[in-house]
């Protein structure tokens, strides 16, 4: 796998875990503490992919989730989140860059998956980033429109 993801998330061990899960991949991690450090990195240099959590200090990830689908190429995004009621996946499911939502905690290896999948469209196309599908109702994730096994 090539690409770049960003994660964004302040609890260091979330933060760990999926830099070490995702560079044995081969995909090229930064990752940020809070908000603020995820805005300062998005605005600094393109990423490919965003882990995103909802709830950091200094700016928030709803926050973060504006500022980067307002870049010219945002990254293909996956929010992961301990808490998500309705109100905020519709607030989610507006955001176009957001293309998954994982509520914490959740499997490592479907996780992975999906990142993989993203890294991959990424690495195949050189369009704009296609229309969002609509928030799974059950799986708490947007569902693929380039196939079955993500994106």
């Amino acid at each position: 796998m090539v690409g770049s993801v960003l994660i964004a998330d302040n609890d260091a061990g979330v933060r760990a875990l999926l830099a070490e899960i995702l560079s044995h991949s081969g995909a090229r991690i930064a990752v940020a503490e809070d908000g603020q450090d995820a805005v300062n990195q998005l605005d600094q240099q393109p990423f490919d992919v965003l882990i995103c959590d909802l709830d950091m200090p200094r700016l928030s990830g709803m926050e973060v989730l504006a500022r980067a689908n307002a870049l010219s190429q945002p990254p293909r995004t996956v929010v992961v989140s301990g808490f998500l009621d309705q109100s905020t996946k519709d607030r989610l499911q507006a955001i176009p860059c957001v293309r998954h939502v994982l509520r914490k905690p959740f499997d490592i290896l479907h996780f992975l998956d999906l990142v993989r999948g993203m890294l991959r469209v990424v690495a195949n196309t050189t369009s704009a980033l296609p229309q969002p599908t609509v928030l799974g109702a059950e799986s708490g994730h947007r569902k693929a429109e380039l196939g079955a096994g993500g994106e």
